[in-house]
């Protein structure tokens, strides 16, 4: 009889923050489905051997090495996208003493370590232990769904025996989602019509690996760099002249400014009932293209494109989310 091709629709993503590097959770905290993406990804490197011969045929390979990860897109719930945030940020300060409890998420010097787990076809559990979250890309159009991207980078890949269990599954009828419907949007402390954009916080994971293993020895948190892209409809263009000019006056401006434009943004998302994110930059830099005209009219487009630095006090992002989990 000849087996069944695998359906790649019975696809599970799941999550786990370990206790310790070298403690692999054995139990997902959060499964999810899947938008696109690879639960267990292996990039190669294997260099050919550089020889001279009596033909010109290639003499042979070495490996130098195998670093797992996973990288998939699912939609923004509300428990897990705060295991997420933890992951690339690093700190969690929670407050409440019942439910809802507010997460307060901010910058830390380590990230906590993670096991990704993936569900592929009907006989395929594999995870990758010994992971960091890389990075977090949070999208969203019109009033739509908040979609949330994330790349895991580990150490030790793994195929398991036998399926592995989910404490919680983020079924999105029941848990619901963020959308950016009904949402406050805001550049230097004003709000602004906002079309859809994105929020990307990338922590630049190197996986070192040494004589001893093909395979990483860590996984190391490297710059944070959070960027923004809010595309805005506006009535005006004050942000154009206040980033270029210095002033957001109408009327005559001339000569550049000599320094960069900083700002606030800010972008605050509705989830269901008792929840909220919100996620700001006290300072960003900002930069932006003068809008496009067009011959069939209709509203002007301004992208506006920040990069969140560091302020005087306080943290250089903040993400406060409220939902039902009292502890990561």
């Amino acid at each position: 009889m000849t087996a069944s091709l695998i359906q790649r629709r019975l696809s599970k993503a799941g999550l786990a923050k370990q206790t310790a590097k070298g403690t692999a959770a054995t139990a997902a905290s959060y499964g999810y489905g899947i938008g696109s993406g690879s639960l267990f990804k292996l990039a190669l490197t294997e260099n050919e051997i550089p020889l001279t011969w009596s033909n010109r045929d290639i003499l042979g390979f070495d490996r130098a090495g195998v670093k797992p990860s996973q990288s998939t897109e699912t939609v923004a719930t509300p428990d897990l996208l705060g295991l997420l945030l933890l992951g690339v940020l690093g700190a969690d300060a929670v407050t409440g003493s019942a439910a809802p409890y507010t997460h307060t998420i901010t910058p830390a010097a380590v990230l906590p370590y993670m096991t990704a787990f993936g569900s592929f076809g009907t006989a395929d559990w594999v995870t990758v232990a010994d992971s960091k979250v890389s990075s977090v890309e949070l999208s969203w159009e019109e009033a739509g769904r908040v979609t949330v991207k994330a790349d895991i980078m580990g150490c030790t890949p793994a195929f398991l025996a036998a399926a592995y269990t989910e404490t919680t599954n983020e079924v999105i009828s029941e848990v619901g989602f963020f959308t950016a419907g009904g949402g406050v949007f805001q550049v230097g402390g004003t709000p602004v019509q906002c079309s859809g954009g994105s929020i990307k916080f990338d922590t630049h994971i190197d996986q070192p690996i040494t004589a001893a293993n093909v395979l990483p020895t860590d996984v190391v948190e490297g710059k944070l760099e959070v960027t923004w892209s809010l595309k805005l409809l506006p009535t005006d263009t004050s942000i154009f002249r206040e980033v270029y000019f210095g002033s957001g006056a109408a009327g005559a401006l001339s000569g550049i400014a000599s320094f960069p434009d900083l700002a606030a943004l800010s972008a605050q998302f509705v989830g269901p009932t008792s929840t909220s994110l919100t996620i700001s930059s006290p300072k960003a830099r900002i930069e932006v293209e003068f809008p496009e005209s067009n011959p069939d009219g209709g509203p002007a487009e301004i992208t506006v494109k920040g990069t969140s630095t560091l302020p005087a006090t306080g943290a250089s992002v903040t993400a406060a989310l409220l939902n039902s989990v009292p502890s990561y």
